[in-house]
């Protein structure tokens, strides 16, 4: 589970993520059916990598998905999120 500025998320017995709380006076609460390695919460967005390794993100404020920088589809391994900021770290493509 993580947990950061009123927002929540933690990954189920099966993998998937649910992410819970408020944002811009709101209450949201949002499941998704990926399977989920690893999550992170931010001030206004969360981001998680799927155990595909691609790196997924949400907006909390926008209540959708954003993008994220094309290098990040594959062979990510872990994700953090801070108030302005996203790190990731990869692993090296396998051949």
């Amino acid at each position: 589970m993580q947990t950061s500025h009123n927002k929540h998320c933690a990954i189920g017995v099966d993998a998937t993520l649910t992410c819970w709380g408020s944002a811009e006076g709101r209450k949201y609460k949002e499941q998704f059916e990926d399977t989920v390695r690893q999550v992170s919460v931010g001030m206004e967005y969360f981001c998680y990598v799927k155990f595909t390794g691609q790196l997924e993100c949400y907006s909390t404020a926008l209540g959708r998905a954003v993008g994220v920088p094309a290098g990040f589809t594959t062979h990510v391994q872990q994700v953090s999120v801070g108030s302005g900021h996203v790190c990731a770290v990869k692993s090296a493509a396998k051949r």
